[in-house]
């Protein structure tokens, strides 16, 4: 048994300093292999799940009939949400109708005084064609007669008679044609009732459309959230009563640093592990990387690129960028919006 004050032997006092080595030797590697990973499989703990959400608002103004989803109802596309009271709409569409009926009413008691017109102006060009013969056969009788009474084998007052018929005709031509240009200018046309055919169909269409605006059906399967809406209430187009989040648009978002994108392209794979479930862990790939985000000194420019924070503001940090991750299908069901997520790219 040693003493205390004893001097430790050389040989254990070596095997000390050789743990002690082999020790830090390891943490050495640890954390090299830790940053080596990193630096081709970034990791992000700033991500979350999203989805595709669509706000719904009503088609028309008007009051709610009824309303047919409750809050996190899950909803199949064609699906009918709520429907606001049609009553004025249908009134709308029945003056519409109506107006179109009217119009196509005119338009047929004009073709049919145009038929009764065309047929006057026929008789009247039919009447200028026989009063023509008339006058060229009276002429042709003046003209066979006036030889005839110069060699005295005819009277002259038959020629007279003759001259007097084929003055007769000449006037009864005139006035033919005359009759024959104004019955032509009665003849009307439909080219004004037609088009007011074509605004009483536009009118008809629009109110058509107002109509089926008055039901809302989902425009694609997933889950009502927000529901604000009762049976009764009046509601505006411009005001959304509801949201629909997308089933089949689950993504995820995380913000990586500008020093790791040079590792990220599109269709990098991707494990996301939402902290809800760590023991689930989801796949994906990435499906885009953003380009811009804003700093603290444009905010007041009005810019629509994404703002990241920095987490301090007496260093300078790396920016951070948005990059947009497609989930591979099927989706779990634990998926919701906003939760919070761990992102790590590479092969798992």
């Amino acid at each position: 048994m040693s003493l205390p004050n004893e001097p430790t032997p050389p040989k254990k006092r070596y095997l000390g300093w050789a743990v002690f080595g082999g020790i830090v030797l390891s943490a050495l590697l640890s954390t090299w292999i830790v940053l080596a990973n990193l630096s081709h499989n970034p990791r992000s703990t700033d991500a979350a799940i999203s989805a595709e959400v669509a706000n719904i608002s009503a088609g028309v103004p008007g009051q709610l009939k009824a309303v047919y989803v409750a809050e996190n109802d899950t909803v199949a596309k064609g699906d009918l949400l709520f429907e606001i009271d049609p009553t004025n709409y249908e009134l709308e569409k029945a003056q519409a109708e109506a107006n179109v009926a009217a119009v196509q009413a005119a338009i047929r008691e004009a073709e049919r005084t145009i038929q009764a017109e065309s047929a006057n102006a026929a008789s009247a060009a039919a009447e200028v064609d026989r009063a023509t013969e008339n006058l060229k056969l009276a002429q042709a009788t003046v003209s066979r007669l006036s030889p005839l009474v110069d060699q005295g084998i005819a009277s002259q007052q038959s020629l007279d008679e003759a001259k007097t018929v084929a003055a007769d005709a000449e006037v009864s031509l005139q006035v033919a044609i005359q009759t024959a240009e104004a019955a032509s200018a009665l003849v009307k046309t439909t080219e004004v009732l037609d088009a007011n055919l074509v605004a009483a169909e536009a009118a008809l269409a629009i109110s058509e459309n107002l109509l089926a605006r008055t039901k809302i059906y989902a425009p694609f399967d997933g889950k009502a959230v927000g529901v604000s809406i009762l049976a009764g209430e009046w509601i505006l187009p411009e005001v959304p009563v509801m949201s629909l989040i997308n089933d089949d648009s689950w993504y995820a978002e995380g913000f990586f640093k500008e020093t790791e994108l040079a590792e990220i392209e599109e269709g990098t794979p991707a494990t996301i592990w939402v902290l809800s479930h760590p023991d689930q862990p989801v796949r994906g790939t990435v499906h885009s990387v953003g380009w811009g985000v804003q700093t603290h000194d444009a905010l007041e420019l009005g810019s629509f690129l994404p703002y990241v924070p920095p987490t301090t503001d007496w260093v300078r940090l790396a920016k951070r960028y948005p990059v947009h991750l497609k989930l591979d299908t099927p989706y779990p069901d634990f998926l919701r919006v906003g939760a919070s997520a761990i992102i790590s790219l590479g092969e798992p």
